[in-house]
């Protein structure tokens, strides 16, 4: 193993991994859990101040500007695709509708149809880590069974090219026709989002114009590598497990990851998304509040102050070779598969 998931170790986990139950219970009556409309609001305006200052270096006729301009336009999507994920969970704002039509008018920004992003990552919360019914992972190991034949994809991996982030954006758009959705509500809801979505892009386009779209293009390239580097070092070298029990609330700080905390800037630009493991084990809880589940964790267990730089993290495993980086989920598959066989 790679790295080490610090909190696997901490006094406070039960013999079979996860913190204690009573644990859990205990921090979770501390915690308020209603979201604000203060907090949003304000990360709406500066969703919109992100978008302002890409009109504004992009008016500019020079190359420091132009670069300035797909720079912050590719935070602005990250900060959108932000937007969505809270709402999809409808922890952005009090109320359910509200979360719906916000969820909606940032997916075009962020190109990602809604409601599929929203079903599908209510299942990624049900079933992380799981190899047979987590279609992240699915996803993820299915992905990499292709690239890894692709001798372009050592190149891609090493030179930080977002193809796992290109792939899982792409998956979002293809899942309302993948037949993954059993229920008629999700398919016709998930549908209706990638017609949304699609129409309000094709809307963009022609009102920017094709010219001013390709220039920005490169902008969506460095969308992508943000999601990569901010979403890999979460579950990537985390705990896999099969069958069909679902894990406990309290036992996902096995399961994922925090990332290192950058004051206001954490805050202000991702969300508090870096306290990934928080997220987990309190997913009903709304971003604005996630630093203080980190501060009620750490007051139970200070080695839950151990967080993953991003940078750092993903410098290390670039600089390796992918099937060294990809060997525990090889060789999980592989003996899952023995296992089924027999």
């Amino acid at each position: 193993m790679l790295f080490v998931n610090p909190l696997k170790a901490l006094a406070t986990v039960a013999d079979d991994g996860g913190m204690k139950p009573l644990d859990y219970k205990k921090i979770r009556l501390r915690l308020a859990f209603q979201p604000t409309y203060t907090a949003s609001l304000g990360a709406l305006m500066i969703n919109g101040g992100l978008w302002a200052a890409t009109y504004s270096f992009f008016q500019f006729s020079n190359a420091l500007t132009y670069i300035l301009s797909l720079c912050v336009a590719a935070v602005a999507m990250n900060h959108s695709y932000l937007i969505i994920h809270e709402c999809a969970h409808s922890t952005f704002f009090p109320k359910h509708w509200q979360n719906i039509l916000v969820g909606h008018v940032y997916s075009i920004l962020a190109l990602v149809p809604f409601y599929a992003r929203k079903f599908e990552h209510l299942h990624h919360h049900l079933w992380t880590g799981n190899v047979d019914f987590e279609p992240a992972t699915v996803r993820g190991m299915q992905a990499f069974s292709k690239l890894s034949q692709n001798k372009l994809f050592e190149f891609a991996w090493r030179y930080w090219i977002p193809v796992f982030a290109f792939h899982e954006h792409k998956s979002l758009w293809k899942i309302p026709f993948s037949g993954q959705f059993k229920d008629l509500r999700r398919k016709i809801l998930s549908w209706f989002s990638v017609f949304w979505s699609a129409g309000g892009v094709i809307v963009l386009v022609i009102y920017l114009g094709p010219q001013t779209v390709a220039k920005l293009l490169p902008a969506v390239y460095l969308f992508l590598f943000l999601i990569e580097l901010t979403n890999l070092p979460h579950h990537l070298d985390a705990t896999l497990y099969d069958g069909d029990q679902k894990r406990p609330l309290w036992e996902h700080d096995e399961l994922t990851k925090s990332c290192q905390h950058i004051p206001y800037i954490t805050y202000a630009l991702m969300l508090n998304f870096n306290f990934h493991v928080e997220h987990h084990l309190f997913p009903a809880m709304p971003w604005h509040r996630l630093y203080k589940v980190h501060t009620e964790l750490t007051a139970a267990d200070p080695r839950y102050q151990m967080l993953h730089n991003e940078v750092s993290w993903g410098y290390s495993l670039r600089r390796q070779p992918v099937e060294v980086v990809f060997k525990k989920y090889l060789d999980f598959v592989r003996e899952h598969d023995r296992t089924q066989a027999a």
